[in-house]
């Protein structure tokens, strides 16, 4: 028996969607696949809610991804435990940022294959705010050699910024 004109036409258009939808859910997987794996290099802990973003624990890592992370973020952000290395970028890198008296940030000298600590560490002030630079003792000194790394507690990170925790 043969298939009438109507249920062939039938066939092949939920062939033709399922196939579409195929292709759009593989395209989203590669594309969650590859976010993730540009991530591995900026290390982020962090829940993400309807209206900010709490970060738990972040270690740093890759100062590009760090930048790119948080200047793509279009919420608040309020720093829940460590904010360490590339993280502390967060301060001038998203508009609206807050701490929990729980929050610690660590400065030290940057590393990034193919600079200088101090060419790194000149770009990383870039997105620092200049009153948290200016307590953290000789900054503009930092090195390649060992530079002890430096650690700001909430209850400091808000008497320097003027802002209470959140």
């Amino acid at each position: 028996m043969k298939d009438s004109p109507d249920t062939r036409d039938g066939c092949l258009l939920i062939v033709g969607v399922s196939f579409i939808a195929w292709v759009l859910a593989a395209m989203l997987l590669a594309a969650l696949w590859i976010e993730r794996a540009a991530a591995q290099g900026f290390h982020i802990e962090y829940v993400e809610t309807e209206y900010a973003i709490e970060i738990t624990n972040s270690r740093g890592g890759d100062i590009q991804q760090a930048i790119t992370f948080f200047a793509n973020l279009d919420k608040p952000a309020r720093v829940t435990g460590n904010c360490l290395s590339s993280c502390t970028m967060v301060l001038g890198l998203v508009e609206e940022v807050c701490w929990s008296p729980t929050a610690a940030f660590l400065f030290h000298a940057g590393h990034y294959e193919g600079l200088s600590a101090e060419q790194v560490t000149g770009m990383m002030t870039m997105f620092i705010p200049a009153r948290v630079l200016d307590a953290l003792p000789d900054w503009r000194e930092w090195s390649a050699e060992y530079t002890p790394p430096q650690t700001l507690t909430a209850r400091q990170m808000s008497r320097v910024l003027g802002k209470e925790p959140c």
